[in-house]
């Protein structure tokens, strides 16, 4: 997830960078054409935009604040986390690391509370609350009551949810019967933690230019639309 972090500054180092152009510095420059009688569509379309950011970057920001606070309130509620939560596991790229992270920690608790002697049942309850994801803290809960504590494989429980890959479950089942639990979870783990890391080496690789093309593509668009005006007035002289 590190490896995203210089994608995401560059986003958000475009996203603010082109917020003061629009807000400040574009609007102050628009009285340099002010006299001019017949300005290009895209200098005017851009103009318009300015002129509107610089009216109401204060209400923008504002907005964005009370978003913000309203959010982090709604996520107190178990209902609104819930909501939060299942938003977040659908995204398309972020969802997915999300929910390897989930499971990478999971097993990893599960493997080191098993090899240092604590009961099933006890491990499952310290592996789900580690865990960030409130809905699959239930679901541990729930498998452990309704499997484990029955005298069940943990397996079986697994198997029977929606929560966890055929994968993970298939490996436990033949941790089980092989008498090697605690090695297959790590397994499992060092599986999905390279799944992870080559998600993320993927995802950065494309990211990180795409932003930067992006950014660069608005910039020069306000650079050209701000020296169309100037050009048409330099071929008229």
């Amino acid at each position: 997830q590190s490896a995203l972090a210089y994608p995401l500054l560059v986003l958000s180092a475009g996203i603010v960078t082109v917020f003061i152009l629009f807000s400040f510095f574009l609007p102050r420059i628009a009285s340099l054409f002010s006299n001019f009688t017949d300005i290009p569509f895209v200098t005017r379309l851009l103009l318009n935009i300015a002129n509107f950011f610089s009216r109401t970057w204060h209400w923008i920001i504002l907005i964005g604040v009370l978003i913000a606070l309203i959010v982090k309130r709604l996520i107190t509620y178990e209902k609104g986390k819930y909501i939060f939560e299942s938003f977040k596991l659908q995204l398309p790229v972020l969802g997915k690391f999300v929910w390897y992270s989930e499971i990478i920690r999971f097993v990893r608790t599960l493997a080191l509370s098993l090899e240092s002697g604590i009961p099933m049942e006890k491990a499952l309850k310290l592996a789900g609350d580690v865990l960030g994801i409130s809905t699959l803290k239930k679901e541990i809960q729930r498998i452990s009551l309704n499997t484990v504590s029955e005298g069940r494989p943990l397996s079986y429980g697994l198997k029977e949810s929606n929560f966890f890959p055929p994968l993970v479950a298939n490996m436990i089942a033949v941790g089980e019967e092989s008498g090697h639990l605690e090695r297959l979870l790590v397994e499992v783990a060092e599986y999905y933690e390279k799944r992870l890391e080559q998600q993320t080496r993927i995802v950065s690789s494309l990211l990180e230019p795409l932003l930067i093309l992006i950014v660069g593509a608005v910039v020069g668009f306000i650079v050209a639309a701000m020296l169309m005006p100037l050009f048409k007035l330099s071929t008229l002289l």
